[in-house]
């Protein structure tokens, strides 16, 4: 069965109903219901199983579906130990009257986002400001179309990515991508590769819009916040987890990239609304 896709048209009356972050402890399984909202769900960690009506969908980290409204969706087996996911409820109403121009954004059902931190980012503080109290009318719907965005553009990106990648470029991401946690640099993976820097370091700037060393740099930041919301390592630990040998590197590394030092980073995103099974 082909990937379904759902539209939502600019402008529409969005509305947000609320949003958690799903820790499971090997118990328990997903129930059978019907909605009468959609549902966006971003996997974190692990594997979640589901079937919505006769379809099956097998999501990993990084992948997110929509559940449609007034589809009955239930769970494959029991919840694993350690899975993770994000879920939002919300609905969309096309607008009545509309005296300017239309715009459609186009949705894939299922996604397998390119960058799911950003997607993420915008789980926290939509989750944030919801604990916070600060989710307003105005505020909640801008998420939202900021998540959907994310995921059409992954489809995008994803097309792109199918016609230039070329097998050079994604083997070197998968070999940043497992050893990131040691010292590597771009002379070393050209190295290992039997190839020019420069070149290789072209080939991966054409397939992923970005540079060998800012590879590197994405793989442990993105480890990084995982050992900070994940684990009470100081500091230390964590910069030595994720391949800095300098911890101070690190800090301005991370406070460059998210505004924010590695401490005051952990304790803005401590105030998750989390449920559990």
């Amino acid at each position: 069965m082909k990937n379904q896709k759902f539209k939502v048209s600019y402008p529409s009356d969005i509305v947000v109903e609320n949003g958690g972050l799903f820790s499971s402890r090997g118990r328990g399984s997903h129930p059978q219901r019907v909605l009468e909202s959609y549902e966006l769900i971003l996997v974190r960690r692990g594997q979640l199983k589901l079937k919505e009506e006769d379809r099956r969908f097998t999501l990993g980290p990084g992948e997110t579906l929509v559940l449609f409204p007034g589809r009955c969706h239930r769970g494959v087996g029991r919840f694993p130990g350690g899975l993770q996911f994000y879920w939002l409820h919300f609905q969309i109403h096309e607008a009545k009257k509309c005296t300017g121009p239309v715009k459609k954004l186009t949705v894939r059902q299922h996604v397998v986002l390119e960058n799911p931190a950003r997607m993420e980012e915008l789980f926290r503080m939509f989750l944030h400001d919801q604990e916070t109290g600060r989710l307003f009318p105005l505020t909640a719907p801008a998420y939202l179309r900021l998540m959907l965005a994310e995921m059409e553009t992954a489809e995008e990106q994803e097309h792109v990515a199918g016609q230039e990648m070329n097998r050079h470029a994604s083997d070197t991401d998968h070999y940043i991508k497992t050893h990131f946690h040691k010292p590597i640099q771009p002379a070393m993976i050209a190295a290992h590769f039997k190839l020019n820097v420069d070149y290789l370091g072209r080939l991966y700037k054409q397939a992923f819009g970005i540079t060998l060393t800012q590879g590197i740099q994405r793989e442990r930041l993105k480890k990084a916040r995982e050992c900070l919301l994940d684990s009470d390592a100081n500091i230390n630990e964590v910069a030595a987890e994720c391949g800095y040998t300098s911890s101070a590197y690190f800090r301005r590394c991370f406070e460059k990239c998210e505004g924010l030092s590695p401490r005051a980073w952990r304790k803005r995103h401590s105030l998750y609304h989390i449920n559990t099974v």
